[in-house]
């Protein structure tokens, strides 16, 4: 395996093993010519959850029709030292429209079925 765009000779090779349904390793090269990420552990899910104040600041600034993009640019500014990957934003926001949705349906069925 060659990553020829950077010339990185790392590579594994992985078998699957139909009868037993285990993986085996057949080949691993852990040769690299350029140095290794330091520091990817914040990107980690466990690293990356926002405090109950930043989601609260997400979702007002969605409130006042702000666009997530720069909901996102806001929320790095104002906290630095926060990770903030844009997904996970994006991910805030839709589960609130979510709740949002639900909450009409449930008033919808209410307003139908019982008046």
């Amino acid at each position: 395996m060659n990553f020829n765009w950077i010339g990185c000779n790392f590579g594994i090779n992985v078998h699957y093993q139909k009868g037993s349904g285990k993986y085996k390793i057949t080949q691993f090269i852990q040769e690299h010519n350029h140095d290794l990420l330091v520091g990817t552990g914040k990107f980690h899910p466990q690293y990356r959850g926002f405090s109950y104040e930043i989601e609260q600041q997400i979702l007002e600034l969605e409130a006042a029709s702000v666009p997530a993009k720069n909901i996102i640019r806001v929320i790095k500014n104002k906290y630095p030292s926060q990770v903030v990957i844009d997904t996970d934003v994006y991910n805030i926001l839709q589960k609130a429209r979510f709740i949002s949705f639900l909450s009409f349906l449930l008033y919808l069925f209410i307003y139908l079925f019982i008046y």
